[in-house]
């Protein structure tokens, strides 16, 4: 493909985007002329036939402006803005030991699954029989030692590496609160050994059917954010029953007004809601109900079928997904939001800074994979040390026991590389080998369905992210800071 795409959005603006410089706002005049360079034309000769005045997108501008911007042309394509040879950065496809140990010292989320016992059973779980990324459930709960092992052995290498920061610590199941007491265990033992300089946050994700009067005031006076899972009224939430069959909707939010009428502060600022869409909700029924009913804004997640069983996707699917709101121009907004979210999240592993994104880079390894660790660490209650709860449990890279601790940098780096080595051709050639987002680790025999050598799609995604910001600034602004 060129690498040098013009894009013309909605509102008026053309941007030229260039695998060697990232983005870039130009102007009217300056599109017309890489137009014509593109297409072969002499512009020393067409400058010496234009007229004196020259329309382009409906203005008029004067032939002396044409001259200066040409001029500016001239300036960029010196610098390389609009130069068209394959991009000088490089796509890197190695990872090293040393890499890994820092992204682990450097790390600021650990999240603990306390436990795999769960008080309800929700029809689409992730961690039921249908799906096979994740080892069989045997309602094991996470042992302080383990997490007090993995703790000692963060900190030791945190403070060595990186000793001022912010830490979060979260808490997964299961439903997380079925292990209350190590929880505590945990809290209390961070409050006592973390750095001085180290400013620690707490939060868990729980069902709410537990969020009772003790276990409350725990939470109320260490500050958990807390993320209750709702999806919205009692008939949406059908999927989410007791181990019975039972709807429990009636007893979580008796629990949730209980919280607004105890602790107000605290509902107000740390309590927030996740919904997953599916075949018995949308996107705006989500909206108005959370709206009228608490006055705020949940987090939505699609239904995702990823790591069901091959065999039962289809049935999965058919049976759970929301294809009707896909197409609801209503919800239209907050379906746009998301993507930004999303999008802009994408981004938030490779770049040290909010400048930097702007800076041509010439190393970047390939796929959207992260560095192991520098986006999360989760420990699992057997002991399996992860970088992120989201991917297959097969991609364990050490392990911690009520004893010790292991993990072996130089084979995690030695899996990576070998996993890059067989992506590495295809993602050279790929259109969005630059704006990846695929994580290597949820490829099925690491086949990408992103993979795309057509230079029509991706100005065409790139032009809707770039509208997508034009249209919301202010969404943009709030996830970058």
């Amino acid at each position: 493909m060129k690498y040098n795409i013009l894009i013309s959005t909605k509102s008026g603006n053309n941007y030229y985007y260039n695998k060697n410089s990232n983005y870039s706002l130009i102007h009217p005049v300056l599109k017309y002329i890489v137009e014509l360079v593109d297409c072969g034309v002499n512009i020393d000769n067409w400058l010496n036939d234009l007229p004196e005045k020259l329309i382009i997108e409906n203005k008029s501008f004067a032939k002396t402006d044409i001259v200066y911007y040409y001029k500016k042309y001239l300036f960029f394509s010196n610098n390389y803005l609009f130069e068209k040879n394959k991009p000088t950065y490089k796509l890197s496809h190695k990872v090293t030991p040393n890499q890994i140990e820092l992204a682990l010292g450097k790390c600021n989320s650990i999240t603990f699954e306390v436990t795999e016992k769960c008080n309800l059973k929700c029809s689409y779980c992730t961690y039921s029989e249908n799906f096979g990324w994740f080892k069989k459930r045997m309602n094991k709960n996470l042992s302080f030692q383990k997490a007090k092992n993995f703790l000692n052995y963060f900190f030791s290498l945190s403070n060595i590496i990186d000793k001022k920061k912010n830490l979060s610590i979260s808490f997964y199941g299961g439903e997380p609160l079925l292990n209350i007491e190590v929880i505590r265990k945990i809290v209390s033992y961070v409050n006592l050994n973390k750095s001085d300089k180290t400013n620690v946050t707490y939060s868990l994700t729980t069902n709410g059917v537990l969020l009772k009067q003790d276990i409350l005031q725990f939470l109320v006076d260490n500050n958990f954010e807390i993320l209750i899972s709702l999806d919205g009224d009692e008939q949406h939430n059908s999927y989410r029953i007791s181990k019975s069959g039972k709807p429990v909707f009636n007893h979580i939010i008796k629990n949730i007004f209980s919280i607004q009428k105890k602790f107000p502060i605290f509902w107000k600022e740390n309590i927030d809601f996740n919904t997953v869409l599916h075949s018995k909700n949308s996107r705006e029924e989500v909206y108005t109900f959370f709206k009228n009913k608490f006055n705020k804004v949940p987090e939505i997640s699609e239904f995702s079928a990823e790591g069901v069983i091959s065999d039962m996707k289809k049935k999965i699917e058919s049976e759970f997904k929301n294809f009707d709101d896909i197409e609801n121009k209503t919800n239209k907004k907050s379906a746009e939001i998301e993507i930004i979210k999303e999008n802009l999240g994408h981004y938030s592993h490779r770049f040290d800074s909010y400048l930097s994104f702007f800076n041509n880079y010439t190393h970047r390894l390939i796929t959207g994979t992260c560095i192991p660790f520098s986006v999360k660490a989760f420990i699992t209650v057997r002991g399996d040390i992860l970088p992120c709860e989201n991917v297959n449990h097969i991609y364990s890279f050490g392990t911690v026991s009520d004893d010790d601790i292991y993990i072996d940098y130089d084979k995690i780096a030695k899996q990576y590389n070998e996993y890059y080595d067989k992506l590495k051709n295809k993602c050279y050639k790929c259109n969005f080998a630059d704006v990846c987002s695929v994580c290597i680790l949820s490829l099925n025999k690491f086949i990408c369905e992103e993979y795309s050598v057509d230079k029509e799609v991706f100005s065409q995604v790139i032009q809707s992210q770039i509208e997508l910001l034009e249209t919301y600034p202010k969404e943009y602004s709030k996830f970058l800071t």
